[in-house]
């Protein structure tokens, strides 16, 4: 369960007006004052509940092993024993692809892209990109920046990123390590952290914490998703995923408490076409899809209803001191 929410009183902010968003594998409850979208992870899945019944149990133990494999994902104990700091190992793979065939070609292109229209200067800067695997990025700006240093909450795509990569790369996870520790006290004049804040459950400590690490009247971007229904739906099947969509105006506070300013107005930074949350995998996800989105829209009257994938990018700075 999250540390800042329950069922009552939402800890940041004390709201006690919240609204709870059920899907497959989580519950996602939103603070209907501070508009943030908490996850709170589901210890057992629906279809446990089911086969628990003599009928359905007597009937999934008979099942041929091809339409029992096709079951397993959603039974709680096929992931009872997971190591989500593995998830992201994938990354080290990743390294071995064509980057101009990737993803994140094109994420890096419209981010860079961005800083130049906002006029931000990477050249002879040293820059910290938070979980920023596979880390492609590093080769396109080697020979403009001073130094680039990269992290990743997988030990084995972070020691894989500064082999291929030949940089200094950590294993840093938002909620266990004091980044100043992790980096060793270096300091930088820009740090990213995109598509990644969603995982951080403390974004006040975050905040304070990067401060730290920072020399004077440096540049922190942040580049997240906002909160929406969609969202919420559309991760149901990952038990590894965002812990809390945050409001950009929480991220604005949490940063300017912490003795930052808002560079610019945030910004919608990409607003992608509406999402169909189609089967990823099999007839089963198409049956559990279905039946929660006609819950959510039963059932969820005020939480948001953003229907496109939006993207926001906040642009700080840290005040001289």
């Amino acid at each position: 369960m999250y540390q800042h929410i329950n069922d009552q009183v939402c800890q940041h902010c004390q709201g006690t007006s919240l609204e709870i968003l059920d899907s497959y594998m989580n519950h996602w409850i939103q603070c209907n004052d501070c508009l943030n979208v908490f996850r709170r992870g589901k210890e057992t899945f629906p279809l446990d509940d089911l086969i628990k019944q003599p009928f359905y149990n007597k009937l999934y133990k008979s099942l041929p092993k091809r339409l029992k494999k096709t079951v397993q994902p959603f039974l709680s104990s096929t992931h009872k024993f997971e190591d989500k700091s593995t998830w992201y190992d994938y990354y080290s793979k990743s390294l071995e692809q064509d980057y101009k065939a990737t993803k994140w070609k094109k994420y890096d292109d419209e981010f860079l892209n961005f800083l130049e229209t906002i006029d931000i200067d990477l050249q002879g800067k040293d820059i910290l990109a938070i979980s920023e695997g596979p880390g492609f990025i590093v080769n396109r700006l080697r020979n403009r920046v001073n130094s680039i240093a990269l992290t990743e909450v997988s030990q084995h795509a972070a020691d894989t990123m500064a082999h291929m990569l030949k940089v200094d790369s950590y294993a840093y996870d938002f909620n266990k390590d004091d980044i100043q520790q992790i980096v060793k006290h270096k300091k930088f004049d820009q740090i990213w952290l995109r598509s990644c804040i969603a995982f951080c459950n403390d974004i006040d400590r975050l905040a304070g914490s990067l401060r730290k690490i920072l020399k004077n009247e440096s540049i922190v971007y942040i580049k997240f998703h906002a909160p929406s229904r969609l969202n919420c739906l559309h991760w149901m099947f990952n038990i590894v995923t965002t812990n809390v969509w945050y409001n950009p105006e929480t991220i604005v506070r949490a940063f300017e408490k912490n003795g930052f300013e808002l560079l610019y107005p945030y910004t919608r930074y990409r607003q992608e076409e509406p999402i169909r949350l189609l089967p990823r995998q099999h007839w089963l996800n198409t049956m559990i899809v279905r039946y929660y989105q006609k819950l959510a829209e039963k059932k969820n009257k005020y939480f948001t209803r953003e229907d496109r994938s939006v993207y926001y990018l906040c642009t700080f700075r840290l005040k001289q001191s």
